[in-house]
């Protein structure tokens, strides 16, 4: 780095060419040549990938090329997803996914017309990846990568959080649909239902309150139907394919987890009560009825599958909705008070009482 100036171009381009194709070579020789040192040739690999970002920039350095700062990225990110395609590695697909989350904003920057398909460009070729290396870690890498690009194109074409919202919902429901599916990947039902129930149900309680639910009308954004059903409708259309094609494909399908199946039609009810234009009571009541049948739904499925996350969720959830509702309103600081006391006790009674089942049930089994 001291003498870099000093050093000739075919010097530089030398030096930082031998570094990648080593550790490439290197890590390519113990992870599937000799297979002594497979972890460690795998890092090598990862490392290789990481040289070949940084060679990109140091190449446009050392030739003084002036151009778009995306080509760069998307050219690290299609690297590094060849390698993942070619190897496969998982390491060098999640970083893949990673660098689009930063090529995403600096592209929409300079090529503000392809905001529609960019999220599309990045969803294809990841979800590709993870469905060949059937990795749970590179489909929650996808996941999020395309989750980001669709609320970024959302919020650069619209200027309007309830886009956001709506492109979190628009990747919430295809999550849903496919942990629906009997017959789906196994290794991706999971987090596809834990992510997918996650984002919708964040959506929900933010339209809970009244302030934000104001804030999230559609109302301005009807007079521009392709701004924002521009991004949204693949992404509808694909949720409802992989909703209908399981029960298409063996009528006797059956899906009993009501838990999903509201958290999945809460992804279309709930937009479609920020349409009209009293978005106040209508968003505000339509979240908090979803929340309130979720709770329920969580508390009385997990008395009977004895799955302790599921309950979990609905008792701090019914409890964080009942709280905020008390917090949103005004009411006497004693009432609150004697509220905020009575939900901790009675999660604490109610799981105390639900682990106990779970123990009985568990020892009835053995």
């Amino acid at each position: 780095a001291w003498n870099w100036d000093a050093l000739g171009r075919f010097a530089k381009l030398a030096l930082i060419g031998t570094a990648m194709v080593a550790a490439h070579v290197g890590g390519y020789w113990l992870w599937k040549g000799s297979g002594r040192m497979p972890k460690l040739g795998h890092a090598l690999m990862l490392l290789g990938t990481l040289i070949y970002g940084a060679n990109i920039g140091l190449v446009a350095q050392i030739f003084h090329i002036h151009t778009d700062p995306s080509a760069g990225l998307a050219a690290w990110a299609l690297g590094a997803a060849v390698a993942a395609w070619v190897l496969p590695s998982v390491p060098n697909g999640v970083l893949a996914a990673a660098i689009t989350t930063i090529w995403a904003p600096v592209f929409f920057e300079e090529h503000h017309s392809l905001y529609l398909l960019t999220p599309w460009m990045v969803a294809v070729p990841s979800f590709l990846l993870a469905w060949r290396m059937r990795s749970r870690v590179m489909f929650l890498a996808s996941v999020g990568a395309t989750a980001w690009c669709l609320a970024l194109a959302a919020g650069f074409e619209t200027g309007e959080p309830s886009a956001v919202a709506l492109a979190i919902l628009a990747c919430a429901a295809p999550l849903l649909a496919l942990s629906l599916d009997p017959r789906g990947c196994v290794e991706f039902r999971t987090p596809a239902r834990v992510v997918g129930t996650l984002g919708a149900v964040t959506v929900f309680y933010l339209v809970s309150f009244h302030e934000i639910a104001e804030e999230l009308s559609f109302t301005e954004m009807q007079d521009e139907p392709v701004s924002w059903l521009g991004f949204a409708l693949p992404a509808v259309l694909l949720a409802v394919a992989l909703f209908v094609w399981p029960v298409f494909r063996d009528r006797e399908a059956r899906r009993s987890d009501w838990f999903t199946l509201l958290s999945f039609w809460g992804c279309f009810f709930v937009p479609l009560a920020l349409v009209p234009d009293d978005t106040e009571l209508w968003g505000a009541l339509a979240a908090n009825l979803i929340l309130a049948v979720l709770v329920i739904l969580a508390i009385t499925s997990s008395v009977r599958t004895l799955e302790r996350g599921l309950f979990w969720l609905g008792a701090l959830l019914g409890g964080v909705v009942i709280l905020s509702r008390f917090l949103e309103f005004e009411t006497e600081l004693w009432l609150k008070a004697i509220v905020f006391l009575a939900c901790g006790v009675a999660v604490i009674v109610v799981g105390r009482l639900f682990e106990r089942h779970r123990l009985r049930a568990g020892e009835a089994g053995r």
